[in-house]
């Protein structure tokens, strides 16, 4: 019988660290929903006079939020099942741009309570973006463009609710033999690489090793290429050693991008779930099939600054295996993770059938 039960607490303690501070037992094969940008939007939280919204994309994605994105949120949770862990949403939950504290905390803690709506049975989990942080107002009311307390005081305590356990800025899933980590992009970059390292350490034997970030690790937009992870060079040194994958927003273009450097490879995927191009009736198409094709779509000018220059030489100093951005993709992304195997199926309209396959890794 004592035999019995030091066997039996051995199983538990080791079942207990495949979820991180919280149990999981799931199937090697799994799928995983991820959602891109959002930007969640309203006039009721415009309150100062002659500021009724910051830009003209504000009031465009107050319209998207009437139509398109119900649309969207009701078409990805059809196809959710027992076997999807938890919903990963990538930042930029908000639109943010708001003066006031108050206006800010109230646009956060409405929009997690809207979209976990769509998901009630399943965990909603999110990384800060840009706009999740952003102020905007008059020098008498706000003196600041950046307001990272009110996103920790109150978004992160309902992702703290979701695992069932206090979380800060940065925090890790290990879901079966898979590590999730959940990267803040806007911290103290030393902070986050001190955790990326810690956190290898703790878990250094992964199946498959997924970093979820707002930014973008290697370079993904013609616009702007220089929107990528502060220490990126560090943060892809590290995730080289474990062939990692790389889930992120931001740059409204989703694409795949793998990359090596002798030591070992990294699949980043951009997701975009802006509503705007949601449902169109338009294909699935590449719209950059390499990385030349992408540098030429870039202004001259802008290859010769150095926010751009450097990520662009970060790039081109690594094994560039594959590198994809796509049109008429924005939607939702399915992941379907098993020994098989890592693919992102592409949503992007009501169908219920996937636009593309990708496979990541």
């Amino acid at each position: 019988m004592k035999k019995f039960l030091a066997l039996l607490t051995a199983v538990l303690a080791a079942g207990c660290s495949c979820f991180t501070e919280q149990c999981s037992k799931e199937n090697k094969e799994y799928r995983v929903l991820v959602l891109g940008d959002i930007h969640y939007e309203g006039p009721q939280y415009h309150g100062i006079p002659g500021m009724k919204y910051r830009t003209k994309f504000s009031k465009k994605y107050y319209e998207m939020w009437k139509k398109e994105m119900p649309e969207l949120f009701t078409a990805s949770a059809e196809l959710l099942d027992k076997d999807v862990p938890f919903v990963a949403q990538l930042g930029d939950f908000i639109q943010g741009y708001l003066a006031l504290k108050e206006q800010r905390a109230k646009m956060l803690d409405d929009a997690f309570k809207t979209v976990k709506a769509y998901y009630p049975n399943h965990k909603l989990l999110s990384v800060p973006g840009n706009h999740d942080n952003q102020c905007y107002g008059p020098k008498t009311v706000v003196k600041k463009l950046k307001d990272y307390e009110t996103y920790a005081e109150v978004f992160t305590p309902h992702i703290s609710k979701e695992l069932g356990r206090e979380i800060k800025n940065n925090y890790v899933i290990r879901h079966g033999e898979d590590l999730y980590i959940f990267y803040d992009s806007y911290v103290k970059p030393d902070d986050s690489i001190k955790f990326l390292k810690e956190t290898f350490r703790k878990y250094p034997k992964n199946r498959y090793v997924f970093l979820l970030t707002h930014l973008p690790l290697l370079a993904s937009c013609t616009a702007s290429p220089g929107w990528v992870l502060p220490y990126y060079r560090k943060v892809a040194d590290i995730l080289f050693e474990h062939n990692s994958i790389v889930l992120s927003a931001h740059t409204h273009v989703p694409s795949v991008i793998k990359v090596s450097n002798g030591k070992g490879r990294i699949t980043q995927m951009v997701a975009s779930s802006i509503g705007f191009a949601w449902n169109t009736g338009k294909p699935f198409g590449v719209r950059c099939s390499s990385f030349d094709d992408m540098l030429k779509r870039v202004l001259p000018k802008r290859l010769l600054k150095p926010l751009h220059k450097y990520p662009i030489a970060f790039l081109k100093s690594l094994k560039i295996e594959s590198y994809e951005l796509y049109d008429n993709a924005t939607g939702f992304v399915y992941l379907k993770v098993g020994d098989n195997g890592v693919f992102a199926e592409f949503y992007t309209d009501k169908s219920g059938k996937p636009a593309a396959v990708k496979q990541l890794k």
